[in-house]
C-alpha cells in the first residue's frame, strides 16, 4: 500500500511543470494523492484525533495532527521515501533531506501575511484536503509589502503546490479565513541538511 501511494505521488510531482517567476520556483500540483489516501484523510477532524499547536504559530488558530496518530505516521513514511525525494531533487536541482509531514487544521480567523519560510526549510509542499470557495488558498507575492498576487493556489481538494524557499518565495493566505469550516491540508517539509 505504501509503495502504491509513493509511486502515485512521485508521478504527480514528475508530471507537474516547474515554474520560475523572477527567481520564485514553484509547481502547481493537481490530483496529487491517490483516492485511498484521500478517503482516509477525509475522516479526520479536530475531535477525531489528537492535535497540537505548531512551533512559532502558537498564537494562530492552527493545529496539527499529533505525530503519534497512525495517519500522521503513514504520511511521514510516504514523504520520507527516497523515490519522492529523488523526483523533487531532480525537479529543483538540489539535495534534499526529508523533515516532517503535518496535517493542518486552520480555523476561523486564520491568516498569514506575505512571508518566506524558516531558513531550515529548503522546499515545502502543501496539499488541500477539501474544496470550499470561502476558505483561502495560498497566494504568491513579489515582496513582503506587495499585496498584489501573481499566482493563487485555490483551496481545492487534492491540489496544491511545491515551493522552493528563497528570498523570492513570498507567500501567504489568499485572504483572512472568516469561515466556520476547517481548512484542512497536508504540509510537507524538506531541508538542505539532515536534522
Amino acid at each position: 500500500m505504501f509503495n502504491d501511494s509513493i509511486n502515485f505521488v512521485a508521478q504527480s510531482i514528475e508530471k507537474s511543470q516547474l515554474v520560475d517567476r523572477n527567481g520564485c520556483y514553484y509547481q502547481s500540483l493537481q490530483g496529487f494523492l491517490p483516492e485511498s489516501l484521500l478517503s482516509e484523510l477525509a475522516k479526520l477532524n479536530t475531535s477525531s484525533c489528537s492535535v497540537v499547536k505548531l512551533e512559532k504559530q502558537e498564537h494562530q488558530p492552527r493545529v496539527r495532527v499529533d505525530y503519534s496518530e497512525a495517519i500522521s505516521k503513514k504520511l511521514n513514511i510516504i514523504f520520507k521515501s527516497s523515490k519522492i525525494k529523488n523526483v523533487l531533487e531532480h525537479k529543483y536541482k538540489l539535495k534534499l533531506y526529508p523533515q516532517t509531514t503535518d496535517i493542518w487544521f486552520d480555523l476561523g480567523g486564520y491568516n498569514l501575511k506575505p512571508h518566506t519560510d524558516d531558513p531550515r526549510l529548503a522546499l515545502s509542499l502543501q496539499i488541500y484536503l477539501d474544496t470550499e470557495k470561502d476558505i483561502p488558498g495560498t497566494a504568491l507575492y513579489d515582496s513582503e509589502t506587495d499585496d498584489t498576487t501573481f499566482c493563487i493556489f485555490k483551496y481545492v481538494k487534492n491540489t496544491g503546490y511545491s515551493l522552493l524557499n528563497n528570498d523570492r518565495s513570498w507567500h501567504g493566505t489568499e485572504f483572512i479565513m472568516n469561515s466556520d469550516k476547517i481548512r484542512k491540508s497536508i504540509y510537507i517539509r524538506y531541508g538542505t541538511s539532515p536534522q
